[in-house]
């Protein structure tokens, strides 16, 4: 049974099962809508929506349900089974059709008797007489085709040729192709009801549109922002490029999963005057050592050698010769006369 008059219905019953102020938003718009593309305003509108950063006040109403007529707030007819088939197609008696549930599936392989059960229906349903025999043609009874029926709150009733046919027509309905082509291909019976109704489809059709265009401006947005944050994050790697390694390690994925990771390890790090002035030395040291394993600090190294040698090799020379001064500074201030000579006196 409807629940709603039309399609606006059923799309703002929808609106609140989904409980979005973005998605009320684009319900109600899609209401209102004569077509077209939603203003970039209206866009912008629904990033706010969704992001949380703006507030919406909802414009309709969740839609009432349709005024129950006195036949439908009736107690409906429910056929419950069929069963008892005496002389009706191939069907046995100890056949029980149970229609307890909202949906029946009957299957079976090809002559099983789908099509008798379909017959059967469509006798209590349909005011006209079948075409085809109701009893087995290659059967020799001579039965009555009948079989019983049991409607809700009705005791069970046994069908015959003798109660006619669609003796049930206003409890229950019959469809199948061949009533499908008849309504297609032949008027209306005079005695049949037709009411129509705007059912304003096209408010799904506006509704799944507009849908589209927020889902293709959300994710502009979202690359925009992407590219802004991998900016800044490029920005802070250079600058804590110094001091850690962000190659390897907690620091080796940026992503936002792994923020929790990071936070954690920089929390464990604590700076003091000591460390500070030991992180200098290292960081000095650290420098050196760069610079040694490169090709021109080997070759500077190698300069710095050779310069160092010279170096040692003149203050070498300026110690000989001012030793030597010093040794000859401190000898005795006497004459020496050789022994000959005093011998000759």
């Amino acid at each position: 049974m409807a629940t709603h008059s039309d399609a606006t219905g059923y799309l703002l019953a929808h609106r609140d099962s989904v409980n979005e102020a973005w998605f009320h938003a684009v319900c109600e718009v899609a209401i209102e809508s004569v077509g077209g593309s939603l203003p970039p305003a209206m866009l912008d509108q629904l990033w706010g929506l969704f992001c949380g950063t703006e507030e919406y006040t909802s414009s309709s109403a969740t839609p009432t349900a349709l005024e129950t007529s006195t036949r439908d707030s009736l107690q409906p007819f429910y056929l419950e089974s069929l069963s008892d088939f005496s002389g009706f197609k191939k069907l046995g008696n100890t056949l029980r059709l149970d229609l307890s549930k909202r949906i029946t599936l009957v299957f079976g392989r090809n002559g099983a008797g789908k099509s008798s059960l379909c017959q059967a229906l469509k006798i209590l349903a349909n005011p006209e007489r079948p075409k085809e025999p109701l009893n087995n043609v290659r059967s020799s009874s001579k039965n009555v085709p009948s079989f019983s029926y049991k409607l809700r709150g009705e005791p069970l009733q046994t069908w015959t040729e003798l109660n006619g046919f669609g003796s049930q027509a206003h409890a229950l309905k019959y469809f199948d192709s061949a009533v499908a082509y008849k309504h297609i291909n032949s008027s209306i019976s005079p005695e049949a009801v037709v009411e129509l109704s705007a059912f304003k489809l096209e408010c799904f059709d506006s509704a799944r549109e507009y849908l589209k265009q927020f889902q293709a401006h959300g994710g502009s947005k979202i690359a925009e922002y992407r590219k802004r944050v991998d900016g800044h994050i490029e920005e802070v790697k250079l600058q804590v490029g110094a001091v850690i390694n962000t190659n390897t390690g907690v620091f080796k994925d940026w992503s936002a999963i792994n923020c929790q990771p990071m936070l954690s390890w920089i929390e464990t790090v604590t700076f003091d005057e000591d460390k500070r002035r030991l992180k200098s030395e290292k960081q000095a040291r650290i420098e050196e050592l760069k610079a040694a394993t490169s090709l021109e600090g080997q070759q500077a190294i190698a300069f710095k050698k050779n310069l160092l040698g010279q170096v040692k090799k003149f203050i070498r020379n300026i110690y000989s010769a001012v030793f030597s001064f010093f040794l000859y500074s401190i000898q005795p201030s006497f004459a020496f006369i050789p022994t000959k000579a005093r011998c000759k006196c």
